[in-house]
């Protein structure tokens, strides 16, 4: 994470963008973060992902901004569901998910894409460094996208939008 993140802050990386299908993608890497982080969770997913959406992108930075906030989102979980919504419109892909658990505190959501910070509910934790969220918003940026994070409902929000 640490030298992708130099790399992409620099612009020294020059994205090996494909046409995917991103709605596979998401569903692969849901699959692949239940099977690794879920093994003593009861934590449910429920998912709205719009069918075949192609994009191009690079599918290896792509794979570490999705599983870095499904991840978030199941560490960060008190109930169920984890929520994931993929959809399509004529100039953006979106993607969001969101969780049931302790929201993030307002003052603290401007910064949560910063380098090495982490917000209140996480500093005391040794299991994050607080640069996960930091290489997502450069790899969104770097494919021309916006990501923002929001509390919602009973606990958080990741979103993030791609140009088609």
């Amino acid at each position: 994470n640490m030298l992708d993140l130099v790399m992409l802050d620099r612009k020294q990386v020059k994205l090996k963008k494909t046409k995917i299908n991103f709605s596979d993608l998401v569903i692969e890497r849901i699959n692949n973060c239940r099977d690794i982080y879920m093994e003593s969770s009861e934590i449910e997913f429920e998912m709205d992902i719009e069918h075949n959406i192609s994009i191009e992108i690079d599918p290896n930075y792509m794979r570490q901004v999705i599983d870095n906030l499904i991840i978030n989102a199941i560490k960060h979980s008190k109930e169920s569901p984890v929520r994931i919504k993929v959809k399509r419109s004529k100039q953006e892909v979106s993607f969001a998910v969101s969780n049931i658990g302790d929201k993030i505190p307002e003052r603290e959501l401007y910064d949560i894409f910063t380098s090495f910070k982490m917000t209140s509910r996480t500093e005391k934790k040794s299991e994050s460094r607080g640069v996960g969220l930091t290489l997502c918003k450069a790899a969104i940026e770097a494919h021309g996208g916006i990501i923002l994070a929001e509390n919602h409902n009973n606990g958080t929000r990741f979103r993030f939008t791609l140009p088609l």
